[in-house]
């Protein structure tokens, strides 16, 4: 009689969903949250912001246990004005890493815009400048 076993290898990496808002006003701060889709490892994550000048700020997550979620914060103080990138990066049981991607915009602390409205031939244009 032949005796025989099997082996089931998990090499699926977990996928990594980044809850974040869709834009942020330079000087306030970054709330965000991160998940996977199996049981992780809560013990390893790794999360960074960078915005688009190619600054690197590295972020430290707590886990919430009751929401069964990773949550990030980071003070949005010397971003360029443009788009900050959310990397997030998370290890299920058996190890398997997945990684996450979020973008998020990010604006001035404010806008000044004057509107010029002309009668004819009915069209709005919007111009930003400094001073109305």
């Amino acid at each position: 009689m032949a005796n025989y076993f099997s082996i089931d290898l998990d090499t699926t990496a977990p996928i990594v969903t980044i809850t974040a808002p869709e834009y942020i006003i330079n000087g306030h701060q970054l709330d965000f949250t991160a998940k996977g889709d199996e049981a992780l490892d809560v013990s390893l994550q790794e999360a960074k912001v960078y915005d688009v000048s190619g600054t690197l700020y590295n972020v430290t997550m707590t886990y919430n246990v009751s929401l069964e979620q990773f949550e990030g914060t980071i003070p949005i103080a010397f971003f360029v004005d443009n788009i900050a990138t959310i990397e997030v990066s998370l290890w299920d049981l058996v190890h398997n890493k997945g990684t996450g991607l979020e973008d998020v915009k990010v604006l001035r602390n404010s806008y000044k815009i004057c509107l010029e409205i002309r009668e004819h031939p009915h069209e709005i244009t919007v111009e930003e400048v400094d001073e109305c």
